[in-house]
């Protein structure tokens, strides 16, 4: 995002960039001191590898941006802006009501002028107790030009306003030097991941957080490639780790091919090729493989619809099963009934099962506490056992066999 600052009188002036970790940063725009302030999300050390935090440790973000606001105001500071990774997770297409981390956080905060947010790919503008609130789409999609007006007169924000931007390649001249660098690496990596793996009947939907609320195709794909992989009763895979649809946006240099994007041959079916399957699995998890119990199992799944009806990564797609849950219900009793697909049911209890997932999620990741217990056989990359599933079956179809469901 950019965020530019209007004065009285004066040009736009685009803030720079700042490499160095600090609570805040001052920037000095015509004569007007403007503090931006970094907040972390407060699960973010249960979003990355467990102990990649190290001695790190996240504080309260409501009050962690008082404190930070304090100190910048006592240095001079004059316009307030909070940087964040907290989005949107929840927003009613027919009244545009919104909810979420971001929203609370603005909710909370006092004497701030812009609070940027990130995170759940939610495009979102609007004023929260006086302060502009964005959230922009992720990867590029598009960007947010936020301006505001200050007065030195009355020493305050009298006007902030967000537009929206999508970017086109088309409209931007390639730079010949950048090119010539980039032609090399593209031909390595066309020799790579440019081998055609399989066919799909149809785009395997991901985005705008569908994988977040709910069972999708492609999750049922990669759980399915765990599953049959090592042989296991059961799989799951956290929806945070599948960040592509399948076809992806990666651009295979072989223009024949067919594929959803333009300057490919028209599709379905679409030709899926190895570069697909890391743009849907780049994090380079390995599957791991372990027994619960059926008690860990409904642990699981109460973890993976906490959220509910708000996103979240840690909700699992799955395979080897289906369950129940009732959203209406507390949080931690949620799930109604789990069974075997074939039909057996499986008890809250100490019986046991054998389970293919991430070791992200084994090891604790997104609040997977119930599974941190040391258990599990380290097995292969995830990219490779869902790259080598789809070149075995060769036709893919994307399908949801109704593993997850809601009572309304």
């Amino acid at each position: 995002m950019f965020l530019r600052v209007t004065l009285e009188g004066t040009a736009l002036v685009q803030l720079p960039t700042d490499s160095k970790v600090q609570p805040y940063k001052i920037f000095e725009v015509g004569g007007v001191k403007v503090a931006v302030i970094g907040l972390t999300n407060p699960e973010a050390p249960t979003l990355v590898s467990p102990s990649a935090f190290g001695t790190i440790k996240i504080t309260d973000p409501v009050a962690a941006a008082t404190q930070a606001r304090a100190d910048a105001k006592a240095q001079g500071a004059q316009v307030f802006v909070v940087l964040t990774h907290m989005g949107v997770t929840d927003k009613n297409p027919s009244t545009g009501a919104v909810r979420g981390p971001l929203i609370s956080l603005a909710n909370s905060l006092q004497g701030f002028d812009v609070i940027l947010g990130d995170h759940t790919n939610v495009q979102y503008s609007g004023t929260i107790g006086g302060a502009l609130v964005v959230e922009n789409l992720s990867k590029g999609a598009s960007y947010a030009r936020v301006s505001l007006t200050y007065d030195p007169a009355t020493r305050s924000v009298t006007k902030s306003d967000n537009t929206f931007v999508t970017p086109f390649a088309s409209e931007v001249t390639p730079d010949p030097e950048v090119v010539q660098v980039l032609a090399t690496y593209r031909t390595q990596l066309a020799a790579q991941l440019d081998g055609k793996i399989g066919v799909a009947t149809d785009t395997f939907p991901r985005g705008n957080n569908i994988e977040r609320l709910g069972e999708v195709a492609l999750g049922d794909l990669i759980a399915d490639a765990y599953r049959t992989r090592y042989s296991t009763q059961l799989a799951i895979v956290n929806s945070g780790a599948i960040r592509s649809s399948l076809p992806s946006s990666y651009a295979p240099q072989d223009k024949t091919l067919r594929r959803p994007a333009p300057g490919y041959q028209a599709g379905p079916p679409y030709d899926v090729v190895k570069g697909d399957i890391y743009s849907v699995l780049p994090f380079g998890n390995t599957v791991v493989t372990r027994s619960v119990t059926g008690a860990q199992l409904y642990a699981v799944l109460e973890n993976s619809v906490s959220a509910l009806p708000g996103s979240s990564g840690r909700f699992v797609q799955i395979s080897g099963f289906s369950y129940t849950y009732d959203v209406s219900k507390p949080v931690g009793s949620r799930v109604v009934s789990v069974k075997l697909d074939s039909g057996a049911a499986i008890q809250k209890d100490s019986a046991t099962y054998t389970l293919a997932l991430p070791d992200f999620t084994n090891d604790g990741g997104d609040e997977y506490t119930m599974l941190a217990d040391g258990q599990g056989v380290t097995r292969e990359p995830d990219a490779l056992v869902l790259l080598e599933y789809v070149q075995k079956l060769g036709t893919i179809t994307p399908t949801v066999g109704q593993r997850i469901n809601a009572i309304k």
